[in-house]
């Protein structure tokens, strides 16, 4: 085989696998830029159909896990997050965010009501918070500042607990997952549907000595697969998760679809950020929702040549990048991005009224293509939800009259 034939299959391998190729390969490869974008659109399409070949699971190695637990412990949680811990008397998991005082998202975060992880002390209750990974030493001196005479322990437990997630990426959100036995055991703590979606995925939280051959064995019909593989399935629905896709601070939790993912109670009492949040909710305006994008071709600059299926690269949309329509208005920013899938902030409005949107690749001297729209999961009544003035006006007439 000759070297350049050799080295052009190396290349092909590495971007199959998502990794960037040493320069000596790519010059020795002797491929055309043109030629590379067909091989990635190649690797896309080959990762599209092994992520069709049936459920899956995956280590969440980006995720951690504190440990709340004591008699206050459900108080504590209960004044900084959106979402009502009493729901978790009826199931053992619940999707919300941790707010700042002016009403940004902090940390997005699953809670788990855990009497298996328990101190063991009558009266005592305990809650697993399952996190970014890079944040779990602010979150942990978040709620240690707001505890004040809680008495409430705030631990990290990422060195005895670790998140898989089990997903089908050929399910919909009218289709239950439901395969696998029993998971609950001695070295599995449990198994959960995602609060956030139906059909979307399943947390299993095992303790950290679990390997992989005991979830296989678990979940016979599932193959293990790279953490990546769950990223582009998120992007797909368009499901944000940590701290590129929500940054903090400056992401709005109605903006990041905390509603439609169940991470929100509009009927519990004060907690941290509330007027923002509660404001929003009954003006009955969001302008802007994370949405899923797809990045269907590219514009050359430089050459003014227009090039279809570039769907896969390393880096391509730089998170808080600018996202254009055709006509140069502004439609919304980047967020997380994974070969040919990403997610955006984008402007309801606007998508509503545009097929296909431009962002520009600085890195590589070209635009991209991309294509947006809202998952079935938001509902065509809710992408951008209004309530009429006069209804508000006339009920707010009826309680100053009665």
């Amino acid at each position: 085989m000759p070297p350049t034939a050799a080295m052009s299959r190396i290349l092909l391998n590495a971007i199959r696998q998502g990794i960037r190729p040493p320069s000596c390969v790519v010059r020795c490869a002797a491929v055309t830029p043109s030629q590379q974008h067909r091989f990635r659109s190649a690797a896309a399409a080959e990762l599209d159909v092994q992520m069709s070949r049936g459920p899956k699971f995956a280590k969440l190695r980006d995720r951690s896990i504190l440990r709340v637990a004591g008699s206050d412990a459900a108080d504590l949680i209960q004044g900084l997050v959106p979402n009502d811990v009493n729901i978790l008397n009826n199931q053992k998991v619940m999707y919300t965010m941790f707010l700042s005082s002016a009403g940004r998202v902090l940390y997005d975060v699953m809670v788990y009501h855990c009497d298996e992880a328990g101190t063991g002390k009558p009266g005592e209750q305990c809650f697993l918070i399952e996190c970014d990974k890079s944040v779990t030493t602010d979150l942990q001196r978040h709620m240690v500042v707001y505890r004040v005479r809680k008495k409430a322990d705030v631990s990290y437990f990422g060195d005895k607990y670790q998140v898989w997630v089990v997903f089908d990426p050929d399910s919909n959100e009218d289709t239950p997952l439901t395969f696998g036995t029993e998971t609950n055991g001695s070295n599995i703590l449990m198994r959960v549907n995602d609060p956030r979606i139906g059909g979307f995925a399943q947390r299993v939280v095992t303790q950290t000595d679990v390997e992989s051959a005991t979830l296989s064995e678990a979940l016979p019909e599932c193959k293990e697969c790279p953490t990546d593989w769950y990223t582009v399935h998120r992007f797909r629905w368009g499901v944000p998760e940590g701290v590129i896709d929500l940054p903090p601070a400056e992401a709005l939790p109605l903006e990041s679809n905390l509603a439609f993912m169940n991470g929100v109670s509009f009927e519990k009492g004060c907690y941290l950020g509330q007027e923002l949040t509660a404001r929003t909710h009954h003006t009955g305006v969001i302008r802007k929702r994370i949405m899923p994008l797809e990045i269907t071709g590219t514009h050359k600059e430089n050459t003014g040549t227009d090039e279809s299926g570039s769907k896969c690269g390393d880096g391509l949309l730089t998170p808080g990048s600018v996202i254009t329509t055709p006509d140069g208005k502004d439609a919304g920013r980047a967020r997380g991005h994974l070969g040919q899938y990403g997610l955006g902030l984008m402007r309801v409005n606007v998508c509503n009224h545009h097929g296909h949107f431009w962002c520009a690749d600085v890195r590589r001297g070209s635009s991209l293509k991309l294509e947006c729209h809202a998952p079935e999961w938001f509902g065509p009544e809710n992408v951008n939800r209004k309530r009429v003035v006069k209804v508000v006006k006339k009920k707010l007439q009826m309680k100053m009259t009665s």
